[in-house]
């Protein structure tokens, strides 16, 4: 319910007494003070003898007075009741009015009305227009704090990095001073990049960049909040055009970047307040940026850290020695060959170092014993793609690597574990480690069988790709690696099973 229709519910409590009761009223004030003073003139005009000497004024003059008073008492008589019935009825008339639907454009007629009506509803209809305007405002404060609390909602559940949160808080800007569209650009020491931008008028990354770079070589020089106000003429549809905030984004004396805001929704320009908030929010997003850019730093730390344990378990067992950065290179092999992203790659690459992370849960009894395993010791083994997605999943810089460490072992048929997915559960990322991660264990020694030949090791995985296990394409980009470009990891890389396979074919060469 409006805050104009509650004040209309307590004038109602109050019960109006109707238009009369004014006129009424002023009747009987207007004989009090009007009708009185004539009546003793009268009396006085009764009782007092003709000819008598020392009165000053004659009978007749006073005669004459009282006609005069009389006609002057009932000019104002029937004037002011005019006046006051006139405005009895604007006053019945906006109630009415007011009950109804349309209560602006019933006001609206009555200033077509003459005199007094017409002025009393010309200053009515302003007031009723600040009011739809206040009643707007709060509107629109209302809604931005249930947005704000949606949002805020969402980046708690969220699995995303600062970009999430810039968002949010580009967002909750916009609102808060009615601006049209916004971007936040970082600064890493050498160069901008554009951190995350409103979607109003989107545009490229690249485009908003060049478009802000005098803005953003000012706030450098300046190194404080700018201002252009906008100016008459022609629309301006650059995604940053006047009115135009820029603030530099500072923590603990270093520069982290710029936030830009442009457009006003309400009023011409922005306001002081405006400008105020936007420059305490700009220390806000620096200190977000700095946090995170040392959140960042603190994962790459750990992320290190366990692919060094990766080596550290792997150099335990001679016949692991070196298998995850081998999984790694031909994986990246079979991501470059089927037109994989960079940052699909990376993701390869750093899922490749930490898949076996696992392993370093499991009892060394089992991971370096001499021979098969038992049934039991194999599930055992089995539980270390879950244990290696727990140690992972702090990570939240790495959430992406979550997917293909639990389910490097899964297949196709649903026959993998440890969750058992099929087809298109299994991302191409894993898909494309799977592959990576069986072709190295053939070509590599056990202690129960040596090492397969990488042409007979390629076949078996066409056999796999026939029975439904693995993914055809990544087999075909494999193969094509290994067989036709005859792609070999790096001589530190080689398992034992492919340095013999090299080093016989240098003797046969020989």
């Amino acid at each position: 319910m409006s805050i104009m229709s509650k004040s209309l519910k307590i004038k109602r409590i109050q019960k109006p007494k109707g238009p009369g009761y004014l006129l009424r009223k002023f009747s009987f004030f207007f004989q009090a003070f009007s009708l009185i003073p004539l009546l003793v003139l009268v009396y006085l005009y009764m009782n007092l003898t003709p000819g008598e000497p020392g009165r000053g004024v004659s009978q007749g003059q006073l005669g004459l007075i009282i006609v005069l008073l009389a006609f002057v008492s009932l000019l104002g008589f029937v004037g002011m009741r005019r006046i006051l019935g006139r405005v009895s009825f604007f006053s019945e008339t906006v109630r009415e009015v007011l009950s109804g639907d349309e209560p602006y454009q019933a006001v609206q007629e009555l200033t077509k009305e003459e005199g007094e009506v017409a002025e009393l509803a010309e200053a009515f209809g302003n007031i009723i227009e600040q009011l739809k305007t206040n009643v707007e405002e709060l509107k629109h404060t209302k809604s931005t704090l249930q947005n704000t609390l949606t949002k805020v909602a969402d980046v708690v559940s969220s699995t995303e990095d600062v970009d999430v949160l810039c968002r949010l808080v580009l967002d909750t800007a916009v609102e808060a001073i009615a601006a049209e569209r916004a971007v936040i650009f970082s600064y890493d020491g050498e160069n901008f990049v554009t951190q995350t931008h409103t979607e109003i008028q989107p545009r490229l990354p690249e485009e908003l960049l060049l478009e802000a770079e005098p803005y953003l070589a000012r706030l450098m020089s300046e190194d404080q909040l700018f201002y252009e106000k906008p100016s008459e003429g022609e629309a301006d549809y650059r995604f940053l055009s006047a009115p135009l905030i820029c603030c530099p984004l500072n923590y603990r004396g270093r520069f982290r970047g710029g936030i830009c805001i442009s457009g006003k929704r309400f009023q011409h320009g922005f306001s002081e307040d405006d400008l105020k908030l936007i420059a305490n929010l700009s220390h806000q997003i620096a200190a977000l940026l700095e946090n995170a850019e040392l959140n960042d730093e603190r994962e790459q730390t750990y992320f290190e850290t366990m692919a060094a344990l990766v080596h550290a378990v792997e150099a335990r067992d001679r016949y692991s020695s070196g298998h995850s950065a081998r999984v790694g290179a031909y994986a990246i092999q079979i991501g470059e060959t089927l037109g994989l992203s960079s940052e699909d790659l990376m993701t390869i690459d750093h899922a490749s170092k930490l898949h076996d992370i696992g392993k370093i849960g499991i009892s060394d009894t089992i991971l370096l014993k001499p021979g098969p395993l038992t049934t039991a010791e194999v599930e055992i083994m089995k539980r270390h793609p879950v244990i290696g997605e727990n140690i992972v999943r702090p990570l939240k810089t790495f959430r992406a690597l979550l997917h293909p460490i639990r389910h490097h072992h899964e297949f196709l048929d649903g026959s993998g574990y440890p969750d058992g997915l099929k087809a298109d559960e299994i991302t191409e990322i894993t898909r494309i480690m799977v592959v990576a991660d069986v072709f190295d264990a053939l070509t590599t020694d056990r202690p129960y069988r040596p090492a397969m030949a990488r042409s007979d090791a390629v076949k078996i995985l066409l056999k796999m790709v026939a029975d439904g296990k693995i993914d055809h394409e990544a087999v075909a980009a494999l193969k094509g690696v290994i067989i036709d470009q005859n792609f070999v990891p790096s001589s530190d890389l080689l398992s034992p099973g492919i340095a013999r396979e090299r080093s016989d074919e240098r003797v046969a060469a020989g």
